[in-house]
């Protein structure tokens, strides 16, 4: 079966004498998302003794009992404690989760675990820096000067996320139903390395098996809109593992009033997407994913395409 690329960061964080190298790299990051919509990342530059701290702490929160648990829910489920969800039309996935906003300033953090708020702040500001720098890098790879993508948006709406998948010992299909994410791109660490996170390309699923040190990074709609479908957002999904997993999230999107729609230099007079605001898109989506909504099919970025 055909792996999954793998990027080596510090080519792009090093001297210039490997410029040749960084070049090779952008055409894999090129080809990757054309053809996959994600690749892996190693030597990344985040502190791995702060991941090893997430994976404590998600250990340490999602083994509380649920009714503890259940406390950290919020009335629309946008934020907080999830632990009832699904893709429209499917049973509920065999997860629960933990998000939150990267700019909250709330009180919504599980006092049992003292250590979750600090770590997963530092965590985030670790993110949000590696994101930054992965925007130049993807503007690169298209072949467009590093402040392409930057210019797309003012301000970010970022969020992340704790996800812990059961072991399941009786039961081998997925656990997290397929889908894309609505964002720009997504950085997923695979934080105890149990596999399980599958990428659909050609009709085939493929394991993204967990490279040690590594992040995948996952593009959303919000990058293929951009392109004008030349870089596609991964369809992608979590199958059982005998083993419990635990994963840390991080969602890069731009603020709701921005206006998304194929960057002129992608589209060459022929748009693919209409153009829309980022909220509406989110709304949508949000909405049409409630489990007591009646309506039977999935809002993707295709209700935005031009036929």
């Amino acid at each position: 079966m055909e792996g999954i690329p793998v990027v080596d960061f510090a080519l792009f964080m090093e001297d210039p004498g490997e410029a040749r190298k960084r070049l090779e790299s952008l055409e894999t990051i090129s080809n990757a998302c054309k053809e996959f919509g994600l690749f892996q990342l190693v030597n990344h530059g985040l502190d791995s003794h702060i991941l090893s701290k997430a994976l404590q702490n998600a250990h340490s929160f999602f083994e509380l009992p649920l009714e503890y648990k259940c406390k950290f829910t919020t009335a629309d489920n946008s934020v907080g404690f999830v632990h009832q969800s699904g893709a429209k039309g499917g049973p509920l996935d065999r997860k629960e989760h933990f998000m939150i906003a990267a700019e909250d300033k709330s009180t919504l953090w599980p006092d049992l675990v003292p250590s979750f708020r600090p770590d997963a702040v530092e965590l985030s500001k670790q993110m949000q820096n590696l994101g930054h720098n992965l925007m130049t890098i993807l503007s690169q790879s298209l072949g467009a000067p590093g402040d392409t993508l930057h210019k797309c948006y003012d301000k970010n709406a970022d969020y992340y996320n704790f996800l812990h998948y059961p072991a399941c010992s009786d039961y081998q299909g997925q656990v997290l139903a397929p889908h894309q994410d609505g964002t720009i791109f997504t950085v997923v660490s695979q934080l105890n390395r149990v596999p399980g996170y599958q990428v659909l390309k050609d009709g085939t699923w493929h394991l993204v098996v967990p490279e040690e040190n590594s992040l995948i990074i996952n593009l959303g709609d919000i990058l293929q809109v951009w392109t004008n479908g030349l870089y596609k957002a991964a369809v992608h999904r979590v199958v059982a593992n005998k083993a419990q997993r635990f994963s840390f999230v991080y969602s890069y999107l731009p603020e709701g009033k921005t206006r998304i729609a194929p960057i002129p230099e992608f589209e060459s007079g022929h748009p693919k997407y209409k153009s829309f605001m980022q909220e509406d898109y989110l709304k949508l989506r949000f909405e049409n994913k409630r489990l007591e909504n009646n309506c039977s099919k999935n809002i993707t970025i295709d209700y935005y395409a031009i036929d």
